[in-house]
């Protein structure tokens, strides 16, 4: 995860003062906690050596609190996993750096720089001339290119042009189609004037079904591990294009939360507590990517089940891009929150956004949460009976109520 966050970074080449993203699992200790003086719950990975006796006494904890905090779970499995670790202050902890070792000035010193210096030199131009050699032979075999090709990754597509639809027609590495991410570098800034021509205006001629449209754009991208990735475009020489996307093979988080779907699969599988938590952190880091780190801001307008794909490892990826489009102002941005609090519901709940009851009522998921978590005496009982019943009870209530109530404050007008 630490690597999908750092894509530009080497994890074995990091020098000291490098910034590096560390995404943290955090929590806040409820009121049990706090009438016995604990004030923090400190995220820990547990380390390959480490036992339940030694962590306490390093945090200066109670064995007892970080088992019952962590659900019992077993620690021998959790290596290199996030566990929660209640204090009663906040910790200091000590980072221990190695000595930087000391060389030895010797007369061969200067004679080993001027030595890598000129190899150095050398290098840098026959790199050039390669580089030189190398375009002159793309330039060459992009204008002899007839057929189709399929591009993947570092690829370099091309464009038949018909007589009434005159495009500059350039080999380019890397280009995408509008609303379309590949995922691959830092992230590019599009502007909504380069769209607009590169598509005459959404003009007709360039629709290629429905909201998709055909174009050719310099050299941009959007870059997050948690957006679905674009492996490559082709064209035949009938002028029609094709989009390959990366493959998914645990399909749309929405056959994984509706029952008819798994029952028919017969394998009885379901979303356990944590995939669920991960599947929500995912789709939140994938919003928050297009929200603050591109710009401007980009709103994607149809967060939803159907559109979150979940790979082999069920990390969620946000795909469907044909409705995004630049946030001309915060308001806009709203929409994709308010779509998240409802994914989230969805995914406490195992039900549906809108379902009929057999009297024919339509019921809201995100209006019913608001009756569940109704502060009163039976408000876990309610809880309890609303969440996904696939779960049976594997999840930690307290848990379960704080993130509904997230869910349902996206939805407060």
């Amino acid at each position: 995860m630490v690597i999908d966050m750092n894509p530009i970074l080497k994890p074995n080449n990091l020098t000291i003062g490098e910034q590096v993203v560390f995404p943290l699992f955090c929590n806040c200790p409820g009121n049990s906690y706090s009438d016995r003086g604990i004030k923090y719950l400190v995220t820990y990975v547990w380390q390959p050596g480490d036992d339940l006796l030694s962590v306490s006494n390093m945090f200066q904890a109670s064995a007892l609190d970080i088992d019952v905090e962590n659900n019992n779970r077993n620690f021998t499995a959790a290596i290199c996993l996030p566990v929660l670790i209640p204090v009663n202050s906040s910790p200091v902890l000590q980072q221990h750096f190695p000595p930087c070792p000391i060389g030895k000035k010797s007369k061969h010193h200067w004679l080993l720089i001027a030595i890598l210096s000129t190899v150095v030199a050398l290098l840098i131009v026959l790199s050039g001339v390669l580089v030189y050699i190398h375009l002159l032979y793309k330039k060459k075999r992009a204008l002899a290119r007839n057929d189709s090709s399929l591009e993947t990754s570092d690829l370099i597509p091309t464009k038949k042009v018909s007589k009434d639809e005159i495009f500059e027609q350039k080999a380019i590495q890397d280009k995408l189609l509008p609303g379309v991410s590949g995922y691959l570098g830092k992230p590019i800034i599009y502007e909504l004037h380069v769209i607009m021509k590169a598509t005459m205006n959404l003009n007709e001629r360039c629709r290629i079904g429905g909201s998709v449209y055909k174009a050719t754009i310099n050299d941009q991208k959007v870059n997050h591990a948690n957006l679905v990735k674009l492996m490559g475009v082709s064209s035949d020489n009938d002028g029609n294009f094709f989009i390959v996307y990366e493959y998914a093979e645990n399909g749309s988080l929405d056959k994984w939360l509706s029952p008819k779907s798994l029952s028919t699969s017969g394998t009885g599988e379901y979303l356990t507590w944590s995939q669920r938590l991960f599947i929500a952190l995912d789709v939140a880091n994938g919003i928050q990517y297009m929200h603050e780190h591109t710009q401007p801001s980009v709103v994607h307008k149809d967060i939803r089940t159907s559109n979150i794909l979940l790979d082999s490892t069920f990390k969620a990826k946000i795909s469907n891009f044909s409705t995004s489009r630049p946030a001309t102002c915060s308001i806009m941005l709203k929409v994709d929150v308010f779509s998240f609090g409802v994914v989230l519901l969805e995914l406490l709940s195992g039900k549906k956004v809108m379902e009929a009851k057999d009297n024919g009522e339509v019921v809201m998921l995100w209006k019913e949460i608001r009756g569940i978590l109704k502060d009163d005496d039976r408000r876990e009982e309610r809880l309890r009976r609303w969440m996904d019943p696939n779960l049976k009870n594997s999840y930690p209530i307290e848990g379960a109520s704080k993130l509904g109530n997230l869910g349902k404050s996206m939805h407060i007008r």
